[in-house]
């Protein structure tokens, strides 16, 4: 199941949610542990306020540039090449394909 779902990760440019998913379970298992229990309802009114800020930011973005926020990892690629200039001779690339990296701490540089 793992060799299905790894290629599915990697087709969908989702490798990096799930490591971090996959990273926080000894944590979240450590507190439960301690007593720590999941608030399910307090869960899902931070992922409600998280996901009225990604619409707002997207419809700003809409409103400033007139076009849809780039969604997947290409479309932000394509961003990257449109708005880097002279920067993007000396953009991080990917490990694998050389492709422009979308990691957070190389979009943050910019």
């Amino acid at each position: 199941m793992w060799t299905d779902q790894q290629d599915q990760l990697q087709e969908t440019g989702r490798q990096e949610v799930y490591a971090l998913q996959r990273d926080a379970i000894p944590a979240v298992a450590a507190m439960q542990l301690r007593g720590l229990r999941f608030d399910p309802d307090a869960h899902a009114r931070q992922v409600e306020a998280w996901n009225w800020e990604l619409y707002n930011a997207r419809t700003a973005y809409r409103e400033i540039t007139g076009k849809p926020a780039p969604e997947t990892p290409n479309e932000i690629r394509a961003l990257i090449s449109e708005i880097a200039g002279g920067q993007l001779a000396n953009w991080a690339r990917t490990e694998k394909i050389g492709e422009l990296s979308i990691s957070g701490k190389h979009l943050s540089l910019f």
